[in-house]
């Protein structure tokens, strides 16, 4: 498989600025183009909805979250010799990161995985499934605690 556009998501979490770094180290192995892209969860979404109580968050204050989680996973490691474009979204993150992916025409989605424990799971879904579930390509999942492994 030969890789030309790596799609690799973040959110601010150890696991993503692990997946930007595989993405990276993959990019210098294959040429690849890599397309940086974060979701900023609108206040609709994190209120499921609800006009009045998405009021009560500053879109200000996200704003800032996001530019400060894209800037952390941008020094988390050296990009040179890849060219790396930055995209932020709106929206549920599973979903735009799949949009995104097929707009772009990637041929391989990072991102990392959060060890949410199997309770957690179903209540909260995990966007790294969806997005697996989902996507036109492949997708490689960076997870928080390679080696450490759940029973069932």
């Amino acid at each position: 498989m030969e890789y030309k556009k790596i799609l690799v998501a973040i959110d601010g979490s150890d696991s993503s600025k692990e997946a930007y770094k595989h993405a990276l180290s993959l990019a210098r192995l294959t040429g690849a183009e890599v397309f940086l892209v974060h979701v900023a969860i609108s206040p609709e979404d994190t209120w499921g909805g609800y006009t009045a109580a998405s009021k009560l968050i500053n879109i200000d204050e996200l704003n800032a979250i996001t530019k400060q989680i894209v800037d952390s996973t941008l020094s988390a490691c050296d990009a040179d010799g890849v060219t790396v474009n930055v995209n932020v979204l709106h929206g549920k993150p599973a979903k735009e990161i799949v949009r995104a992916a097929l707009d772009e025409n990637v041929d391989l989605i990072i991102t990392g995985g959060h060890s949410l424990g199997s309770i957690s799971s179903i209540f909260q879904g995990s966007v790294s499934l969806r997005i697996v579930q989902t996507a036109h390509c492949p997708v490689m999942v960076i997870n928080d605690y390679p080696g450490i492994h759940m029973a069932f």
